[in-house]
């Protein structure tokens, strides 16, 4: 998950090695998807631009809750 912020963060400032890979190049913030071997996974990002340059102001992970586990627990009287 943390890989997947810092990512995401590269992409949206110009001039870093991940930004070169973003379609379209001039990314302004918004969701972006980063795909990997398991599939792929989104980041919501915030972008301030100033006369300075670009930063980012708030990145966030977009992710849906499943169920992933049940079970039941047998206590005995």
């Amino acid at each position: 998950m943390t890989g997947a912020l810092a990512v995401g963060t590269a992409c949206a400032l110009p001039g870093s090695v991940a930004s070169r890979y973003v379609q379209p190049g001039d990314f302004s913030g918004g969701v972006l998807r980063i795909e990997h071997p398991c599939g792929q996974i989104e980041v919501d990002l915030e972008v301030h631009t100033t006369d300075e340059g670009r930063s980012v102001k708030r990145a966030a992970l977009v992710r849906t809750a499943r169920r992933i586990f049940e079970g039941s627990v047998l206590v005995p009287e």
